[in-house]
C-alpha cells in the first residue's frame, strides 16, 4: 500500500489548550485581533498632552476675567476726579478718557 501513496513522512506539531487558557480568552475580547488599545505610555503621553491643550485653552478667558475687573466702574471714577476751580482734573489721563467715554453713553 506504500507504493500506491508515496509520501515521506510529514510531521505534524499541534498544542492542546484548555477552555480557560489566557489565550482564548484574549481572542475573544479582543475579536480575534489581539489589540487591546493605547499602552500605558500612550495613554499617559495622550494625558499630557490634553493637560498642555486645556491650560492653553483657559489661559485666555482668565485674562479676559482679570482684564474685566481691572476697569473701575464709572462711580468709582466720578470720585477719583477733583474740581479746581469749576473745571474737573483727574489724577490719571486714562481715567479721564474713560470717564468721557463712559459719559457719552449716560
Amino acid at each position: 500500500m506504500s507504493q500506491l501513496f508515496p509520501i515521506d513522512e510529514l510531521q505534524v506539531d499541534f498544542t492542546v489548550r484548555s477552555a480557560r487558557d489566557p489565550m482564548f480568552a484574549a481572542k475573544r475580547l479582543s475579536n480575534n485581533t489581539f489589540d487591546f488599545g493605547m499602552t500605558a505610555h500612550d495613554l499617559a503621553a495622550a494625558g499630557f498632552l490634553g493637560m498642555i491643550i486645556s491650560t492653553l485653552l483657559i489661559f485666555r478667558p482668565c485674562i479676559v476675567i482679570c482684564s474685566i475687573r481691572r476697569i473701575p466702574r464709572y462711580q468709582e471714577l466720578m470720585r477719583v476726579r477733583h474740581e479746581r476751580d469749576g473745571v474737573p482734573i483727574f489724577a490719571d489721563p486714562e481715567l479721564e478718557s474713560v470717564i468721557r467715554h463712559r459719559h457719552r453713553y449716560y
